[in-house]
């Protein structure tokens, strides 16, 4: 019993860490966890950044791809100007012609058909359309309704927001249905 009693007593009062010895380690422990703890969330930050900004860039190209397949099946328009576009598309080729817009409203850019109404990007700044005609020439906006027969190329630009900075898509649909309109 001797024994262990004396393995807990100290033989030396010199041995061991001191009070001073212990806050400087508590202080630079705590220096060097602040540091890897900053780190940490800035790492964090850098990735919730990078997942903003791929959903903007998805968002942007999903709305564009869509916009353009519709706008490439155009069989007329009825209104062409800088920020919206409404046409008449058979989008499940059936032979009864849908009437659809797009256009930016209230920082959207929405599509809207039969009373429907699909928000396409949230966060959009702008949109800016652009007409042109055989020749590749630019139709002044709003198109006209004697020339809106004339539309070949439809120029979409979308610009979307993020927090700090904004991103720009754009695309051109190729209007098939009146091209072959006119060769016949």
């Amino acid at each position: 019993m001797w024994r262990c009693k004396r393995m807990f007593l100290r033989t030396n009062p010199r041995s061991g860490f001191t009070l001073l010895e212990l806050m400087i380690v508590l202080v630079l422990s705590s220096l060097f966890l602040g540091a890897v703890y900053e780190t940490f969330i800035h790492g964090l930050r850098v990735v919730d950044a990078a997942d903003e900004r791929a959903e903007v860039d998805t968002e942007l190209a999903w709305a564009l791809d869509r916009v353009t397949r519709e706008l490439a099946q155009a069989i007329t328009f009825t209104t062409a100007d800088s920020s919206r576009v409404v046409f008449t598309v058979d989008l499940n080729d059936d032979g009864t012609r849908e009437t659809v817009e797009v256009v930016l409203s209230s920082g959207r850019l929405v599509r809207k058909e039969s009373g429907r109404e699909v928000v396409l990007v949230r966060n959009a700044q702008a949109v800016s359309l652009s007409y042109l005609d055989l020749d590749g020439n630019t139709l002044s906006t709003p198109v006209a309704a004697g020339s809106l027969d004339d539309i070949r190329v439809v120029r979409l630009s979308v610009t979307g927001d993020l927090e700090d900075e904004t991103v720009t898509a754009a695309t051109a649909a190729f209007v098939r249905n009146q091209f072959y309109a006119g060769a016949i």
